[in-house]
């Protein structure tokens, strides 16, 4: 909690102030918050955001006012936090994941006293589907900057040893033969609406 405070006062006292190009692309990375979040959480004098979900309809999604927040910082907190070069969101070692999403917990108050158990245990496999999506999204990033970009500068926040994994795994025959199989299985689908 006292990190946080920190954040909030950083990102409070900058309010009003130009910011360096380097600042902007920190928040733009999201090696902070988004500031109106930040503001948000310090205006509620410290208390964490309480999401609605969606328990009545069944789907288990976020709702309300805080939806967009949730979101946003689910795909923060896995861009900054988990490494990018794993096939897939299960294969992320269990360390990244707790990491990522107890700093998802640390903004939002998703108590189980709140909801029936059942409820409850599908809310947070929302939340971790919302992670293995931002994760998915965060990989296909990476590879398109690989194939746009090539492999000289690495990736908006990755380190070196991070941007060599991640060369690695786009340049073995494993990813190259699933991206194949996958470009092929895009072609056969029939968009009747366009």
């Amino acid at each position: 909690m006292e990190g946080m405070v920190e954040m909030i006062l950083h990102i409070s006292m900058q309010i009003g102030y130009k910011r360096t190009a380097r600042q902007r692309l920190r928040l733009k990375n999201g090696a902070l918050p988004n500031r109106y979040i930040l503001l948000k959480y310090s205006s509620l004098t410290g208390k964490n955001f309480s999401p609605d979900f969606d328990t009545k309809e069944g789907t288990y999604l976020p709702t309300g006012e805080n939806q967009k927040y949730l979101l946003r910082v689910v795909g923060t907190r896995v861009r900054q936090f988990v490494h990018p070069y794993f096939d897939r969101w299960a294969n992320v070692p269990e360390e990244q994941k707790a990491h990522a999403m107890g700093c998802v917990y640390e903004f939002f108050d998703v108590n189980p006293r709140r909801y029936l158990k059942a409820d409850y245990k599908l809310i947070v496999d929302g939340i971790e589907d919302t992670a293995a999506r931002r994760y998915r999204q965060y990989k296909a990033d990476v590879n398109a900057y690989i194939r746009d970009k090539g492999i000289a500068a690495p990736y908006r926040g990755l380190t070196t040893d991070v941007w060599e994994k991640c060369i690695e795994r786009s340049s073995s025959k494993k990813f190259k033969d699933i991206s194949m199989t996958n470009k092929v299985n895009r072609g056969k689908i029939n968009y009747t609406s366009l």
